[in-house]
């Protein structure tokens, strides 16, 4: 009695064949991957669960009028009592890990 085998079953055992009989000479050949399938643009697939943070950094890397918006929104941020406070507590803290005093 003959036993048959569907096609990609033989191929993964060939594969997993080569991959067993690796020399120090054959391995690690593409980046130290021993298979390399080709991926899907991730940033483009429409069934990628990304956080919204993500949805929003793609939109103002693509769209100049979000961009222009956002910037304008972070200075005029920069300028109120809040944002001085926020960017004085960020500057103090690069200050003091590049050993510099505080600004007061």
């Amino acid at each position: 009695m003959a036993t048959r085998f569907a096609g990609d079953v033989i191929r993964q055992g060939r594969q997993n064949q080569r991959a067993a009989n690796e020399t120090p000479t054959s391995f690690a050949t593409d980046a130290g991957a021993s298979d390399v399938d080709p991926t899907n643009d991730l940033a483009r697939n429409p069934n990628r669960r990304a956080p919204q943070t993500g949805i929003r950094a793609l939109e103002l890397m693509e769209n100049p009028k979000a961009a222009a918006i956002e910037e304008g929104w972070t200075n005029a941020f920069k300028q109120s009592n809040q944002g001085v406070a926020f960017y004085k507590g960020k500057m103090n803290q690069d200050r003091e890990i590049n050993g510099f005093p505080p600004i007061t």
